[in-house]
């Protein structure tokens, strides 16, 4: 918004007036929603819309300096409906948020799958009495990678809004509500958010009642039950794997928690957590409470394999996410290092992905190299360690075995595996000793890896490591592919994903040659960019990713007509992108398939820059006397609509409509008298009329016809409006040295018709009498 302001870049009325209405609409359905009792403020969402719609406007900010600089002496012209109907801007606050939503996770690489869904809006939602969403905030940091993506993309996305220094929460209640996932997981896990409340309503009674827990288990043994289930719920913030710093609250509600599971006598007792069966064994070792579990483990040994169903986990994949001492309690009783789960995780996963080397090293010794394979499609521990957060295991297994390529099911190397996790550290220290053009089962490198997953950073790594040699870099950019397949460049690829940061990070490193921006068939990354993004269902966000590419695309790449034309055809479903590519058409003076009412749109409307105007207006034959598809002349729509300097160049140049020219010349200078612009050297000399304006001969004369000349409140010509005001000397004094005959409106009637009836005969004779050329 700051920007905006500067760059003096505002809103018209009418525009103010729609953003109102779709505040009301907003606020009129939220009253009517089963959460009616919810009062968040619609402000973070309006200021979502709003830095949305100021950042689609970034060219009329970056071209305010030369507007000022053309000496017109007017404000930066503001941002009306119909620019923002053109640009495919939707007055809507609801569909955004869900769109940005499902955005932001999938830069953050994440399915909205149950576990991952209950890890992130678990720390970010609670429920009120009323049972209305409460949203809380959480810690800003999180060891789990997966965590960590989603606040860093959110935030980004401004889902995400700082509550402290080091905590956020999210913007709005309509981020739950607005996002299908989001609210189904609402839903089910509403039971579980009761339990909470109840828990914390507890530590209050026991704050003022002193009552002892022993005490409250016997008279509510529900107790214990909440107490799990809440435990389980906050597993992604409150555990050591988790590795946050809680609130004074939080602290407190967890630690009773705890106290309330340590008097349970076995381990094997089940609760049902909204559909899953949670086991007391596995909250003890996630949590590391290692004596209870202990305990346990020495009335019934066979706790120490008790699989979750129906993920099979067992309490030691539990522990190796951050409980040190309940792993070493559970090898002592048995545990089997290499258990799998359902999906095929070894226990030392979870160590990995927190960088706990100190767990790490525990289970690491049921193994006998880094190229053991750990988890589904023979994901070894290297390529684990590879996309970890924290490098320091990947080096010290660098350190243990001289072969760094294992290759997963899909021949995917670790090397793969770091690029597609943007993970820089770990890339530099593969990069040394790694295949550094190994391609996994779809043809693909580990420069392709981070393109597709928009690590910009890591393609950075990739092509600035000083063991890359100049032949490997060529052959990352050109593109590998399979046997019978031809590569596809890396900048086509990026053109394919949409990914913006991705292209602006490789067009640094190419010379731009044609070879390196076209797929196998010969297609421009242009063509791909719309036609592969058309598929998609990606809303808002994706629109805007394909707009920010197109820009970039032309401004760098050197595009010609046939490649640009051919990315226009496919952008039909991108109203800003389409905008641009018809912008840099018509600028480079190539209309074809271009309607008049567009050309027209582009030398007069408030999308236009002054580049495209005068383009139109110089190369496209007899637009003056075309019409757009109200039937308005392009004449007329210049005078009223067109910027000053493509008026005065009109002038200059002798570009004048084959109809009425006198009357559009006429038009034309009392525009630029109006506006306080110089007029300019012209071969014909001007109306008398415009001689004594510019003269200051006429003053009450001057007022008249800048008042009637044609605006966007009416497209009439200017006599036609002043025989509708009756302006009889005025009139007289325009039409009598006119030569081009009687001069007729859109629909082919002449001044007087527009007279009141007792007056048009008057004004008929005044036609015959002065318009010489009749």
């Amino acid at each position: 918004m700051s920007t905006a302001q500067e760059a003096r870049l505002g809103l018209s009325k009418d525009l103010i007036d729609d953003i109102y209405k779709m505040v009301d609409a907003f606020e009129h359905e939220k009253a009517r929603s089963e959460h009616s009792r919810a009062t968040a403020s619609f402000l973070p969402l309006l200021g979502i819309w709003l830095n949305r719609l100021f950042s689609r406007f970034r060219d009329r900010m970056s071209d305010t300096r030369n507007r000022i600089s053309e000496g017109f002496g007017k404000a930066a012209q503001d941002i009306t409906r119909e620019d923002v109907e053109q640009r495919g801007i939707t007055l809507t606050l609801v569909p955004l948020v869900g769109e940005m939503m499902e955005a932001a996770w999938e830069e953050a690489g994440e399915l909205p799958q149950e576990n991952t869904l209950d890890n992130f809006f678990n720390a970010l939602v609670a429920i009120d009495a009323q049972e209305n969403i409460r949203l809380i905030d959480t810690p800003r940091r999180s060891r789990i990678t997966s965590m960590q993506a989603l606040i860093d993309a959110h935030e980004r996305r401004r889902l995400l809004v700082p509550t402290g220094s080091d905590r956020v929460r999210l913007v709005h209640q309509a981020t739950i509500d607005n996002w299908p996932p989001a609210r189904e997981w609402f839903e089910q896990k509403k039971s579980l958010l009761i339990s909470q409340r109840r828990i914390r309503r507890l530590l209050g009674d026991i704050s003022e009642y002193g009552s002892s827990l022993t005490e409250i288990l016997e008279s509510r043994p529900a107790v214990l039950d909440d107490a799990v289930r809440v435990l389980d719920a906050k597993r992604a913030t409150w555990t050591d794997a988790g590795g946050q710093q809680l609130t004074e609250q939080d602290r407190k509600l967890r630690q009773l928690c705890l106290e309330i599971l340590t008097l349970a006598e076995r381990g094997d007792r089940s609760v049902d957590a909204a559909g899953k069966l949670v086991f007391l064994v596995h909250v003890a070792a996630e949590y590391d409470l290692h004596e209870i579990l202990e305990s346990w483990l020495r009335k019934d040994q066979a706790l120490v394999d008790l699989e979750t169903q129906p993920n099979k986990l067992t309490p030691l994949h539990k522990a190796a996410w951050g409980a040190k001492a309940a792993v070493e309690v559970l090898l002592r009783y048995g545990a089997k290092a290499k258990q799998e789960d359902k999906d095929g995780w070894h226990p030392i996963a979870g160590a990995i992905q927190t960088g706990r080397m100190d767990i790490f090293a525990d289970l690491y010794s049921a193994y006998t190299s880094p190229l053991d394979i750990i988890g589904p499609r023979n994901i070894t521990i290297l390529h684990e360690a590879a996309r970890a957060s924290d490098p320091a295991i990947l080096n010290y297994l660098l350190q243990l075995t001289d072969h760094v390529d294992p290759r997963n099911e899909f021949k995917a190397t670790p090397l793969h595996f770091a690029a597609g996790g943007g993970w820089t550290a770990q890339i530099n220290a593969l990069m040394e000793r790694c295949d550094r053009l190994a391609i996994n089962s779809n043809g693909d490198t580990a420069l392709n890896e981070a393109i597709f997953r928009g690590q910009a950073e890591a393609i950075t790594a990739i092509l600035d490591h000083d063991a890359l040699t100049d032949a490997e870099r060529e052959v990352l950019l050109t593109g590998t592919g399979i046997e019978g397949i031809r590569p596809v460049p890396a900048i086509v690829s990026a053109a394919e994903n949409a990914q913006t940061k991705v292209l602006d990070t490789l067009t640094n490193y190419c010379d731009l040659e044609d070879a390196l921006l076209r797929d196998r068939e010969g297609r421009h990354a242009l063509a791909r960019l719309t036609y592969n993004n058309t598929a998609h269902k990606g809303g808002v966000p994706l629109a805007d990713r394909v707009a920010d590419c197109v820009q970039l695309l032309l401004k760098r790449c050197a595009p010609n007509s046939r490649d640009v034309a051919d990315a226009l055809r496919g952008a039909e479903d991108f109203p800003d992108a389409e905008r641009l590519l018809e912008a840099w058409l018509v600028e480079n003076g190539e209309f074809e398939g271009v309607s008049d009412s567009k050309l027209l749109a582009w030398l007069t409307g408030s999308q236009t820059t002054i580049t495209a105007a005068l383009s139109v207006l110089r190369n496209a034959p007899g637009i003056l006397d075309k019409v757009d598809e109200r039937g308005i002349r392009g004449a007329t729509l210049l005078i009223a609509k067109g910027r000053p300097k493509v008026v005065a160049a009109a002038l200059e140049e002798g570009v004048l409509p084959e109809h009425e020219p006198e009357l559009f010349r006429l038009e034309a200078a009392l525009r630029l008298i109006k506006d306080g612009v110089p007029l300019p050297r012209s071969a014909q000399a001007p109306h008398p009329l415009v001689t004594r304006i510019a003269n200051g001969e006429a003053p009450e004369l001057k007022a008249i016809l800048e008042e009637m000349l044609p605006d966007d409140t009416g497209f009439h010509p200017l006599p036609h409006r002043l025989a509708l005001r009756n302006q009889q000397l005025a009139f007289t004094a325009v039409v009598s040295p006119l030569s081009d005959g009687i001069p007729r409106d859109r629909y082919g009637r002449p001044p007087s018709a527009m007279a009141l009836p007792n007056q048009q005969q008057l004004y008929r004779e005044l036609e015959f009498n002065n318009l010489r050329g009749m």
